[in-house]
């Protein structure tokens, strides 16, 4: 059995599982700012057409991303951030639409 989890607390397993089940755990390393920011800029040149967002906002959205510690978080905040700019009819987005 492989277990997947973000929470260390233990995990409730049946009696008869519990004396077989040999947990190891596995930490994986915080992502580095400039590995975020990578990350998130290939998202975007994946995601965005050319000159939709700069690169001063994606190290913004890179800074809000670094403090949560969850880069889902800022996969997410540039997708809605697209979402806003459509939804304006701009076609570029702005500080404004990062939040």
């Amino acid at each position: 059995m492989i277990t997947i989890t973000s929470q260390r607390k233990s995990i409730i397993l049946n009696d008869s599982v519990i004396s077989s089940f040999h947990p190891v755990e596995i930490n994986f390393p915080r992502y580095t700012h400039s590995q975020i920011f990578d990350i998130l800029k290939h998202r975007c040149i994946a995601g965005f057409y050319p000159g939709v967002i700069s690169e001063k906002l994606i190290n913004l959205a890179s800074d809000y991303t670094f403090e949560r510690e969850d880069l889902r978080y800022g996969i997410k905040l540039l997708s809605k951030a697209g979402e806003r700019a459509e939804t304006y009819g701009s076609s570029k987005i702005t500080e404004d639409y990062i939040y």
